[in-house]
């Protein structure tokens, strides 16, 4: 369906109208123009997370590189992120990786804290977590902003941590390679700290969503005009 494709883009398209609005007085350029060259930039700048992201789960610098290359010369990314046409793929995969990355991020610290939300004496140490919170929760926020599924990758975490339970409590102490108890124990610390993010993404992005359903004009074009 050139150009673009017959969809409404909810929150992307007041991402792209917000941008233009901001960055309209610095370029010469129509929103249909800006629009597509804004995608570019979008396809360029992922590289920074997926860097990050290959070089977290690897510790090596050169992976980060490889990955950043892959996915921004992949053909399929190429097709969608050149000027060419206003397209919201670019858009969801930048997030993709910036929220796993939170997340993982996220994990990461939980367990060099050694949080255990069971004992109370140990739930100080949560406000060590706070960045990590926020950084997860900020980024889910604006990836539903632009796309109302970007909370996929917690359901995925969810349904991994029930067969990871699964594991950890009835068939390794099996094989005598764990203890349930302790599994159980990891099971539970793990959900609840998964559940505070995902918890509060929803109900801010819910409040942001009916908020700016009030008190944004629509079409976007009314939003332009101003």
């Amino acid at each position: 369906f050139p150009p673009g494709r017959p969809v409404y883009y909810d929150g992307y398209s007041y991402t792209l109208a917000i941008s233009y609005i901001i960055f309209r007085n610095f370029v010469n350029i129509s929103f249909e123009k800006f629009s597509i060259y804004f995608i570019a930039v979008y396809a360029a700048i992922v590289a920074i997370p997926a860097f990050f992201l290959a070089r977290f789960l690897t510790k090596s610098n050169l992976a980060g590189l490889l990955s950043a290359f892959l996915i921004t010369l992949s053909p399929a990314f190429l097709i969608v992120s050149m000027a060419g046409y206003v397209d919201s793929d670019v858009v969801y995969v930048f997030y993709t990786y910036l929220s796993i990355l939170s997340t993982l991020l996220l994990i990461e610290r939980f367990y060099s804290l050694k949080i255990d939300f069971i004992k109370r004496h140990n739930i100080s140490k949560v406000i060590y977590l706070t960045p990590y919170f926020l950084f997860v929760i900020i980024s889910y926020i604006i990836f539903a902003w632009n796309w109302n599924s970007a909370y996929y990758f917690l359901h995925f975490l969810v349904f991994f941590i029930l067969f990871y339970g699964f594991l950890k409590v009835f068939l390794l102490p099996f094989f005598k390679l764990s203890n349930s108890k302790e599994g159980l124990k990891e099971i539970i610390n793990l959900s609840i700290l998964l559940f505070i993010p995902l918890f509060l993404t929803e109900i801010i992005t819910r409040i942001i969503e009916v908020t700016l359903y009030i008190i944004l004009p629509k079409p976007i074009e009314t939003l332009l005009s101003q």
